[in-house]
C-alpha cells in the first residue's frame, strides 16, 4: 500500500513539472497552414527505465532546446519518460509497444538538439550530460527526429527510427495531418563533451 502511495505522489509531482511545457502541442495549431514563423517537430520518449531493465523510480527528463549562434539557446520544453508502473496511460499518441509516448510540438524554425537528465533517480550515472547531435527544421517543416530511449541505468541514450511505427500516430494527435508532408531525420545521440 505504502509503494502504490508513493507511486502516485511522484506521479503527481511528475505531472506538475511537465506542466511547465512552454511549447505548443500540434493539437493547437493546423499543420496544413503553418505560417513561416511555425514548424513541427515530432518525437516519441519511450518506457525509457522500462527498456533499460530499471527500477521503476528511475525516471529522467528529455528536453528540447533551441541552439544559437553561441552553442545553446533557450529550453524549449521539458518532457518526461516515463517508467514501468506510469506507461499504462491510454489515450492520443500512445503506443503499446515499448510503452512509448509520441509527440508534436509546434516550434520556430532553426536549430534544436535534445538533452536528457535524471528528475528522480538514485543510479543513472554520467560525468557528461547525453545529449543529440544538432538537427534543423525550416519555416512549415513537419519533422520526426526519432525515438529516444535508454538503452542501460548509467545514462546511456539513443534515438531509434521508429517512424513507421509513430508517424502514422500522428494522426491521432491531429487528424487533419498529411503524412506525407512529414520528412524524417533520425538525430544520434552522444555525450555533451564530445
Amino acid at each position: 500500500m505504502e509503494s502504490h502511495k508513493a507511486r502516485v505522489s511522484m506521479l503527481a509531482i511528475a505531472i506538475a513539472l511537465s506542466a511547465c511545457a512552454s511549447a505548443p502541442s500540434i493539437e493547437t495549431v493546423n499543420p496544413n497552414d503553418l505560417s513561416d514563423e511555425q514548424a513541427i517537430v515530432a518525437f516519441t520518449i519511450g518506457d525509457l527505465s522500462y527498456n533499460a531493465g530499471c527500477i521503476f523510480w528511475a525516471q529522467i527528463a528529455v528536453n528540447l532546446q533551441s541552439v544559437d549562434e553561441e552553442g545553446y539557446g533557450p529550453r524549449v520544453t521539458g518532457l518526461f519518460g516515463y517508467t514501468t508502473g506510469w506507461s499504462d496511460k491510454q489515450g492520443r499518441g500512445f503506443t503499446e509497444e515499448d510503452q512509448a509516448q509520441v509527440h508534436a510540438l509546434v516550434v520556430e524554425p532553426g536549430d534544436y538538439r535534445f538533452y536528457v537528465e535524471p528528475v528522480m533517480s538514485h543510479i543513472w550515472e554520467y560525468e557528461s550530460r547525453p545529449e543529440s547531435h544538432t538537427f534543423g527544421i525550416g519555416p512549415g517543416e513537419i519533422k520526426f527526429v526519432g525515438g529516444i530511449y535508454a538503452t542501460s541505468c548509467k545514462g546511456s541514450v539513443e534515438i531509434r527510427d521508429t517512424s513507421s511505427r509513430d508517424v502514422p500516430k500522428l494522426r491521432e494527435l491531429s487528424p487533419e495531418i498529411d503524412l506525407d508532408q512529414v520528412t524524417v531525420e533520425i538525430v544520434r545521440f552522444r555525450m555533451a563533451e564530445d
